[in-house]
């Protein structure tokens, strides 16, 4: 589909799990040249940004076995029942179905730990959430860790938000304070 990526060789089966075998990549992510050189924080974020909205063109179209992301949400909604009320659900869910369907290619976890960079080309790994819908569903993913969930508290974040920051960020904890 277009998408630069690691080549897939073989996959691989130890005990009752699989895993697949990928080229050994000579690159580094994104989050490791930020925290090597803060000074390419812009560079880095803005060509990460141009590639997000390059992979939000392609159409993987009907024929490509992808998951659609609006009904992986849905049901991940229905294995919250412990947590949320029905009501709060419906809410949910009737507000993921009110964005409209697209089939657009979704990463389906882009952050600083799965963009990597060699000799100025950007490539992506750990697309197993991989999956087609609105390129809204990525952008809420990004929206989710870098502003809403840091800054929820308001005020200087705690050691429990720079632990989130480093630990699903995939970003240095020194850049979230």
């Amino acid at each position: 589909m277009g998408v630069p990526t690691a080549i897939s060789y073989d996959v691989v089966r130890c005990g009752d799990r699989y895993g697949v075998v990928y080229e050994l990549l000579n690159a580094k992510t994104t989050a490791r040249i930020i925290d090597e050189d803060p000074s390419k924080i812009p560079y880095v974020f803005g060509t990460s940004a141009g590639l997000l909205k390059q992979l939000h063109t392609i159409v993987p179209g009907k024929d490509v076995c992808l998951p659609d992301r609006m009904q992986k949400l849905t049901e991940w909604v229905d294995s919250l029942s412990e947590f949320i009320t029905e009501e709060e659900a419906a809410k949910v869910k009737g507000f993921i179905n009110s964005i409209p369907d697209r089939d657009t290619f979704l990463h389906g976890d882009y952050n600083a730990k799965n963009v990597m960079m060699k000799d100025d080309e950007f490539l992506l790994i750990d697309i197993g959430d991989a999956a087609t819908g609105h390129p809204v569903f990525d952008i809420a993913g990004l929206m989710l860790c870098y502003l809403i969930i840091p800054t929820s508290r308001g005020g200087a974040k705690s050691d429990d938000e720079l632990g989130f920051l480093d630990l699903i960020l995939n970003l240095p904890r020194k850049y979230g304070e």
